[in-house]
């Protein structure tokens, strides 16, 4: 089996070493996700959640912040700040007066690079996701699109079409709740993850359940990756790993999710 590289470099979550934020509360709700261990070739990072409510204010770990706001329940911005309070990139999202997401924005300073989707829901009950580039004013440089699948409300598979060419994924899941479900707005953002070749978040893609197998038929590279779950008494995942053969910094080792009691 051929091992799925996880981006983390663009989606990963992060923090800051200010010590105010090491005595600041968690405020975690009992039974959310409370912190996150992330060990590959690269050693164990650690995350924290930081919430109110049931709002997922940040996640601060890997020497950056990542900070979440709001609008009403639906998550509106997503910035990144370094350790010094640098702004490192932001996303945005909007969404349709049926709280859909329906186009996203991301900016990335230093580099001057900017990101748009659009997403648009057709009748047959499929998402197109129009996706453009450019730089921080405007990006309306056409890149790729992909189209999503649907079944029992998870993405179950996805059309990449760049170039001429056409990558298929295919997605299965377990029966268990993602660690992120019961967190607010959490869930309209999924969309906008399985926007890729790559999966792109460290907790596995699922609207509601957790991806368990991913199929890829690809022009360039084509294989299975599974993943191995382990859950706590209450039915949650507790640690998940990959079938092995890390090679990168950036190849999945394992998590462990710690939640609050």
């Amino acid at each position: 089996m051929r091992k799925l590289v996880i981006l983390l470099s663009v989606f990963a979550l992060f923090a800051c070493s200010n010590n105010d934020e090491e005595v600041e509360q968690q405020n975690v709700p009992t039974g959310f996700l409370k912190q996150v261990k992330d060990s590959n070739l690269g050693g164990i990072v650690t995350y924290d959640y930081f919430y109110s409510g049931s709002k997922l204010l940040k996640i601060v770990g890997g020497n950056q912040i990542k900070k979440y706001s709001y609008t009403g329940d639906l998550i509106t911005d997503i910035e990144i700040y370094d350790t010094t309070q640098n702004l490192v990139s932001k996303e945005t999202f909007e969404y349709n007066s049926n709280s859909d997401l329906v186009a996203t924005k991301t900016l990335y300073y230093s580099n001057d690079l900017g990101y748009r989707t659009e997403l648009i829901y057709n009748l047959d009950g499929t998402v197109l996701i129009n996706n453009f580039n450019g730089n921080l004013l405007a990006q309306d440089t056409f890149n790729f699109s992909n189209k999503l699948y649907f079944s029992n409300s998870e993405v179950v598979k996805s059309e990449i079409n760049f170039n001429s060419n056409t990558s298929i994924m295919q997605y299965e899941y377990d029966s268990s709740i993602n660690p992120m479900n019961q967190v607010m707005g959490y869930s309209k953002l999924n969309l906008h993850r399985f926007n890729g070749v790559l999966i792109s978040q460290f907790h596995q893609i699922g609207n509601i359940h957790n991806c368990n197998k991913v199929i890829i038929d690809d022009p360039n590279e084509s294989g299975i990756v599974d993943y191995d779950y382990f859950y706590d008494a209450n039915g949650k995942p507790s640690y998940i790993s990959s079938d092995g053969n890390e090679t990168s910094i950036f190849d999945l080792g394992y998590f462990q999710y710690i939640y609050q009691e």
